[in-house]
This record gives C-alpha cells, sequence and structure tokens, in this order.
C-alpha cells in the first residue's frame, strides 16, 4: 500500500479494518524503512549489458532535511540496453539538480566516453524519434507525482529515496520483462560501418 501511494495514516485505519490490528504511522514507517536494504542493493546492483543510449531527467520533492523543509532533486537515469529493452540504471536524491550531482551520478555508471552518449545527433536516424526527448521518463515522473501526492512533504530524504526507487524498480522490471524498445542491430550495423571508414582512412594516411 505505501509503495501504490497510500498514506500512512491510511494505511493505519485499513489495517485494523481487515487484520483487527492497529499500527501507528511511526510503525508503519519503521516496517517500510526495511525496504531500504532492499532497494538500496538495487541501486547498486551491477549492470551487466552494455547501455548505448541514456535519457536523464529530474523532478523535485519537498522534504525534511536538518530540520527545514527543502526541494530535494530526484534524478532518475534511463538506459536502452544493447538488447533493445528499456532499463532504469540509476536514482538518487539531492539537493539541487547541478553540475556535481549529476557527475556523480554518472561516476557511479559508464566510466569512459559519456560525451557519445549525450549526443543524439550521432544516433541512427531511425531511433532519433524515440531518444530525443525524455519522454519515456516523463511518464514515469507523473507515475512517482501521482503515488507521493498524498504525502506532499517527505519526513526525510531517505523516505523519499525509498519509495522513488521502489517505483523505479517496479518500472525497471515492466521494461525489462517486456517487448524490446529499439531494433539494436542498426546500431551494430552503423558501428561496423563506422568501423570500416575508420580503417579506410587509417590506410589513406
Amino acid at each position: 500500500m505505501y509503495v501504490q501511494g497510500v498514506s500512512t495514516r491510511k494505511i493505519t485505519r485499513i489495517t485494523e479494518t481487515l487484520c483487527g490490528t492497529s499500527f501507528s504511522k511511526s510503525q508503519v514507517s519503521a516496517h517500510t524503512s526495511r525496504l531500504d536494504a532492499e532497494l538500496s542493493a538495487w541501486r547498486g546492483r551491477p549492470l551487466t549489458h552494455k547501455y548505448p543510449y541514456l535519457t536523464v531527467d529530474a523532478r523535485y520533492k519537498d522534504a525534511r532535511v536538518d530540520g527545514h523543509i527543502t526541494s530535494q532533486g530526484v534524478l532518475i537515469v534511463k538506459g536502452v540496453r544493447d538488447d533493445g529493452k528499456r532499463e532504469i540504471l540509476a536514482v538518487e536524491v539531492a539537493d539541487t539538480e547541478s553540475e556535481a550531482t549529476w557527475q556523480e551520478v554518472f561516476a557511479s555508471l559508464i566510466e569512459d566516453h559519456i560525451e557519445q552518449c549525450l549526443a543524439v545527433l550521432a544516433f541512427p536516424a531511425s531511433y532519433r524519434q524515440r531518444l530525443r526527448t525524455t519522454n519515456g521518463l516523463e511518464r514515469l515522473n507523473e507515475e512517482i507525482k501521482r503515488r507521493t501526492r498524498v504525502i506532499r512533504i517527505f519526513p526525510d530524504r531517505e523516505s523519499c529515496l525509498r519509495l522513488v526507487t521502489a517505483l523505479a524498480a517496479e518500472q525497471s522490471d515492466e521494461w525489462v520483462s517486456g517487448k524490446r524498445y529499439l531494433n539494436m542491430e542498426e546500431l551494430v550495423e552503423t558501428e561496423s560501418g563506422n568501423a570500416a571508414f575508420d580503417r579506410e582512412l587509417v590506410a589513406i594516411y
């Protein structure tokens, strides 16, 4: 119920009605915090595929930090794998959306050649219509907005990260188990053509 966006107050009423047992809001929060280890492991899982294409986006949620309500940037990275399926690669909550915070997110993913990953005009022409926008992540962000609307202000940064990670893991599993998003054969053909062109240039010089 928590992951589906039901408030802790409503969860208390529902469990009392259905189970005859009353749980306080603090007890519900304590139970949901047990998700942290599992969700942390999901965020830190090994990325076993190659990810030729990345889409990054952010939205903002209010949370209490050091006793003050601050706007926290929820940073999400979506990748298209070498088998053509989509996957959520990273979820992070930071004080702001800045070059430094995004640099930390990228540093935890892909070590070299990030410039090529972000150059949309280098994509095969048939891929650009799907990859030129952040529509896929925007839909995920709308779902995050819908499910966090009842919370309004998170009690801390960790609770915000917990819920957003749970939603991202849910969406990622749906993408990975679903239909292929892109036919990656054209990418292989493009790379083969570029490699052949590079060999010709070497031969010329």
